[in-house]
């Protein structure tokens, strides 16, 4: 934040509005799991503080990037949670955010694994018969039999309830089927299914915030707004630094990382 350019939490107040549902959702799953904030969460409660801050602020940086100087975002997000102005629920969200970021920290200093990293048991490839068509899925290697069918009896009915979007998630390598709880993990970690990845990318990263952006600065130069574009090759990969995007069923499902 440029020392002349105070915070200014009613700058945000759109952006609150805009996320704060998804917000709220991925601090719900943390409270349920016991756990912090998830990566993407983080990101977006850092572009909705960014946005109060000013957008070359290094909160802004890290909800576009993920990456942004630790040091630089404590003075910023101190600023606005002393703000008499800033709502108590963005106080709030800071905290959570503040947790986060010192834990990361905490992470690159010690080389400690992250909290969200996959389980040290190796899981392995495996086919499960949940309806008509086998379903890729992971499980321990140390699985037995017994325990097996077990966990299709479990997954069957979470999967006749949201079946590609089960199967996608299930897909993914570092989802552990045999889990007690996959129907609560599986929940909390689907964000969405789209009809399409621009649709999605709309929906997991605030492109209609920087697309606003993008088009004032043309403007600034004397250019007409529709002259630039953002390259949403280069947005798709830094949502994939938070989001699991898998296709199945004609749809694009999406799941925090």
């Amino acid at each position: 934040m440029n020392e002349h350019e105070p915070a200014t939490p009613e700058r945000g107040a759109a952006s609150i509005s805009r996320f704060q549902s998804r917000i709220l959702e991925g601090i719900g799953a943390a409270h349920r799991e016991e756990r912090e904030i998830d990566p993407g969460t983080a990101r977006l409660i850092a572009h909705v503080l960014g946005r109060a801050v000013g957008a070359d602020s290094e909160l802004a940086t890290y909800g576009r990037t993920g990456i942004g100087d630790h040091e630089a975002m404590r003075h910023e997000y101190l600023d606005l949670y002393e703000a008499p102005e800033t709502p108590a629920q963005v106080r709030e969200w800071i905290d959570w955010l503040g947790t986060y970021l010192l834990n990361a920290l905490r992470g690159e200093r010690t080389g400690e694994a992250s909290p969200h990293a996959a389980p040290p048991v190796p899981l392995l490839a495996d086919e499960l018969m949940l309806g008509e068509q086998p379903v890729a899925v992971h499980v321990p290697g140390t699985i037995t039999g017994p325990e097996l069918q077990a966990v299709v009896a479990r997954l069957k009915p979470l999967h006749e309830a949201s079946r590609h979007a089960v199967a996608a998630f299930l897909s993914l390598s570092d989802v552990d089927a045999s889990a007690p709880d996959i129907a609560t993990i599986f929940r909390d970690a689907h964000v969405g299914s789209f009809g399409s990845r621009t649709e999605a990318l709309r929906v997991v990263t605030p492109i209609e915030d920087w697309e606003a952006e993008l088009a004032e600065w043309a403007r600034s130069q004397g250019l007409d707004p529709v002259a630039v574009t953002l390259n949403l090759d280069a947005i798709d990969a830094v949502a994939q630094t938070a989001y699991d995007f898998v296709e199945r069923g004609g749809q694009i499902h999406v799941f925090t990382r």
